[in-house]
């Protein structure tokens, strides 16, 4: 009997472990949207990145950034698109996954530190609108933290808060749509 109660007390810690550590982004309007703009099209162009990112992340974040942008203006960016975010990657830091691990398992009998061994991806963006005028400067991260961080669920992080960012600030209304229960809903990304 105690084997079990050992080995669920074991189990219940190795899985809060793999799933702990769990930390959120970060936005930090560097200059707040200043005009009341609405627009129907987008754009993502990328700007000179101060770091290196490998092109395999590049790749991704654009499409998830895409995908998210999407979502929000109804159709997908181009290169016409009449607001433009101006992005470059600004932070590349993979973190420590073992120091992780381990702080995971230090937090689990009380250790008041968090966060040793968290990696991040910042990425510092710039809407403008087509002609150039400077709308917004924000600075957004995605956090890779708890044992099973990675790269990818970073940079769906810092996609979400650009796209939301955008969302807020400059995606035309949303239309309603009846719902089958006869209840009216915004998609949204903030769902």
């Amino acid at each position: 009997m105690s084997r079990l109660i050992t080995s669920s007390l074991l189990t219940a810690a190795l899985t809060l472990t793999a799933l702990g550590g769990c930390a959120s982004n970060r936005t930090f309007v560097l200059q707040p949207a200043i005009q009341a703009t609405t627009f129907k099209s987008v754009s993502i162009k990328p700007a000179d990145s101060s770091i290196e990112v490998s092109p395999e992340d590049r790749v991704e974040f654009e499409q998830s950034l895409s995908d998210k942008l999407t979502k929000v203006f109804g159709s997908a960016p181009s290169a016409q698109g009449d607001l433009v975010l101006q992005y470059r990657f600004v932070l590349n830091e993979k973190g420590n996954t073992a120091f992780r691990v381990g702080s995971n398992v230090l937090n689990l009998v009380g250790s008041p530190f968090y966060g040793f061994g968290d990696g991040a991806i910042g990425v510092e963006v710039v809407y403008t609108k087509r002609d150039g005028t400077k709308l917004a400067h924000i600075v957004t991260d995605g956090t890779l933290s708890g044992a099973f961080g990675n790269t990818g669920s970073a940079i769906g992080e810092a996609t979400s808060s650009i796209a939301k960012y955008a969302e807020q600030n400059f995606a035309p209304p949303q239309v309603e749509v009846a719902s089958a229960d006869g209840d009216s809903t915004k998609p949204s990304l903030r769902e």
